[in-house]
């Protein structure tokens, strides 16, 4: 089980966080595995900053079924609200 940071736009962060959205379709560029705990952080590609707000949760059942090449969708389980942070993040983390 990996430990994996990633961003996330804040319309579906929001969504995530209010636990209306239980699943993430992304890019598997992190090979995504049931029992990974992900940490994702709100993002806001127009201003280009992080909100500070983040949230963890630990990855569900993971699917490519009829997904593009390299896509997965997965479902979010147990959400836990973590602290705001202040300091900036590196720019690499991808969505």
């Amino acid at each position: 089980m990996a430990k994996i940071i990633i961003k996330c736009d804040p319309i579906p962060f929001q969504a995530t966080k209010s636990l209306l959205k239980t699943f993430d379709t992304r890019l598997n560029d992190r090979f995504y595995q049931a029992g990974d705990e992900v940490e994702m952080k709100e993002f806001d590609r127009k201003t280009q900053e992080y909100s500070g707000e983040r949230i963890g949760f630990t990855v569900g059942f993971v699917s490519t079924y009829m997904m593009p090449l390299n896509w997965v969708t997965f479902s979010i389980l147990d959400v836990e609200f973590l602290p705001n942070e202040t300091e900036p993040e590196p720019e690499d983390i991808p969505f």
